[in-house]
């Protein structure tokens, strides 16, 4: 396990930081006080809050809140991927095309790790033909908008 830690950083210390570790393939967390801003299959905005910010070697980029299992803004894999120093304040952009972008705002970085991770390990789920027709039923919504049972 390969780490490096960035603690309560300066406002410039996080741009090179969070760079270098997306060019060298780590993933990226900072924990910080950010806003966000998103464009794609779902478009808005989210002021300023405490959040964890993931920055992948994909290109993917989420946003999770303190609580709550989805994040609550991301970017897919193979996007575009900057970071740069806007009045003092970090941002991070990711963009797939010109109708699908994340930008996030980092307004206080309280801590930014940079780690070496690997996960070849398959993913198998056990779910059975009844328990998907079960949940199927309970969310139709997930086959289409507005789709009852």
């Amino acid at each position: 396990m390969t780490e490096n830690i960035l603690r309560a950083p300066d406002p410039a210390e996080p741009v090179e930081f969070i760079s270098n570790g997306h060019e060298r393939g780590y993933l990226v967390t900072i924990h910080a006080n950010c806003s966000v801003e998103f464009t794609g299959n779902r478009e808005g905005e989210i002021g300023p809050g405490d959040r964890v910010i993931l920055c992948k070697r994909d290109g993917a980029v989420a946003v999770h809140r303190p609580s709550g299992a989805r994040a609550v803004a991301r970017q897919g894999i193979r996007s575009s991927f900057e970071v740069f120093l806007e009045s003092d304040v970090p941002v991070i952009y990711a963009a797939k095309g010109r109708n699908e972008s994340i930008r996030v705002d980092i307004h206080e970085p309280v801590l930014v790790i940079q780690y070496v991770a690997n996960d070849d390990a398959a993913l198998v789920e056990n779910r059975t033909e009844e328990q998907m027709h079960a949940y199927i039923e309970s969310n139709p919504e997930t086959i289409e908008d507005n789709l009852e049972s």
